[in-house]
């Protein structure tokens, strides 16, 4: 009888561990996903600070040739 019990609880440990492992691979998953989509956003905010410079330069440039002229 000893050797039935002790293989009961073996087998529930395994069962506890197995989902506390499922339990960590979702985390994990979810952790992935929300890093991708921090990672768009930061791609998208460079994208359009890129774009905001170049028209300050634009600007910054057309304006200087407005004060060089007499």
């Amino acid at each position: 009888m000893n050797d039935t019990t002790e293989r009961k609880q073996a087998e529930e440990k395994l069962k506890r561990y197995a989902a506390e492992l499922e339990a960590a691979r979702d985390g994990q998953e979810q952790n992935t996903r929300d890093l991708t989509q921090a990672l768009d956003a930061l791609g998208n905010a460079k994208v359009q600070a890129e774009a905001a410079s170049q028209a300050k330069s634009e600007f910054l440039a057309n304006m200087s040739h407005e004060f060089v002229r007499p």
